[in-house]
């Protein structure tokens, strides 16, 4: 069974260092694949994870698993004025 979290915040109102620290914390999935923008990769734990603390929130970036387990953040509406962070991974027993 699949769960997930999905919040929606006013841009600017989090962090990289907390979107590093909310995928170190709730993460349960080693993810194979990550997304900036429009440009993907294959996971680099190191590499991606400094990526992420630098993150903005200006653009879509996200990273998943073969499994379909998936972690996205990006703006949600034209303005960019608010934020969206989306985790869906299967639950743990």
């Amino acid at each position: 069974m699949k769960v997930g979290l999905e919040m929606s915040l006013t841009f600017g109102s989090f962090s990289g260092k907390n979107l590093v620290n909310l995928a170190d914390q709730f993460i349960k999935f080693e993810p194979c694949l990550f997304i900036r923008d429009s440009r993907s990769q294959m996971w680099d734990s190191k590499k991606h994870k400094k990526v992420m603390d630098k993150y903005a929130g200006d653009v879509f970036l996200g990273f998943s698993d073969k499994a379909g387990n998936a972690f996205s953040a990006g703006p949600t509406n034209k303005k960019h004025s608010y934020f969206s962070v989306n985790v869906t991974q299967e639950k743990k027993h």
